[in-house]
């Protein structure tokens, strides 16, 4: 807030909200096969059970918006970078992106997240 409009939880940047607002593949209304499946595999994917199962030297990167609200402002990213520690995952790491919202790839700072992205899988793989 203040919102100028209703996407304005996208990106900060206002073109991404406009672009997306102009586009006729966006803004539509998902079905409840979409939403039985996210949430059957937000169940699955926060099930304890189902972290230990995991390699325990996997490398995990964790990247969010810190002002997006679909993970809570970044709250949910960091509870799942702590259950992912709790479970002694070897090589978590998370960043949260101060101000960024949900679109992290198309920010105004996406460079710098590219970058990211790409130096974790050069370390890693």
């Amino acid at each position: 807030a203040p919102n100028r409009t209703e996407y304005d939880w996208l990106s900060v940047n206002a073109l991404n909200v406009d672009t997306y607002l102009k586009d006729p593949l966006c803004g539509f209304t998902c079905t409840s096969a979409f939403f039985y499946d996210l949430f059957t595999g937000l169940d699955y994917a926060n099930d304890p059970r189902n972290i230990f199962r995991m390699p325990a030297d996997l490398p995990i990167y964790l990247v969010s918006g810190g002002s997006d609200p679909v993970s809570n402002m970044g709250k949910e990213v960091r509870a799942l970078y702590q259950r992912f520690k709790n479970a002694d995952m070897k090589d978590v790491s998370m960043t949260l992106y101060p101000g960024k919202r949900h679109e992290i790839l198309n920010e105004t700072n996406r460079r710098e997240v590219y970058q990211d992205i790409l130096s974790f899988i050069q370390k890693h793989f």
